[in-house]
């Protein structure tokens, strides 16, 4: 594991780019990139690099790419943990009765109460009106 993935992340939304490659197997797509493996030298799971990189765009949405059986389970595991406008692409795979990954995985991030995002709970106080400043007193119009 990197030292990105312990540090503390400033957003859980935008990350680094998280692509996918074959393994020494050749049958099962792993996850690359990403927070995780920012080198790109290993895959999630930790194997080596077999072909090259390719984009979750151009990989998912094909034929046979909504199938789980195709992925590693490992690295699809792994990649919750990922920020969330990488795991976008990987929601049309499809778990069966489980639902698909966007139902398991990115739905409860979108679901979950997020304090930071709500706004302080102390709110500051109001300026009094003799503090406020005339408008016209700096205005540029030259009156």
């Amino acid at each position: 594991m990197s030292k990105e993935t312990t540090r503390r992340r400033e957003s859980h939304f935008y990350g680094p780019k998280v692509y996918l490659c074959k393994g020494y197997s050749g049958n099962l797509w792993h996850c690359t990139g990403g927070f995780r493996r920012p080198g790109r030298t290993q895959t999630f799971c930790g194997r080596a690099i077999k072909d090259g990189l390719h984009d979750p765009r151009n990989v998912v949405p094909r034929e046979g790419g909504t199938v789980p059986v195709n992925y590693c389970m490992s690295c699809l595991g792994l990649l919750e943990s990922e920020a969330l406008d990488q795991l976008i692409y990987f929601a049309p795979i499809n778990f069966g009765p489980n639902g698909t990954f966007a139902q398991t995985s990115i739905v409860p991030v979108l679901k979950r109460r997020q304090p930071l995002l709500l706004g302080p709970k102390k709110l500051s106080k109001p300026v009094d009106k003799a503090d406020l400043e005339d408008p016209d007193a700096w205005s540029t119009d030259g009156k």
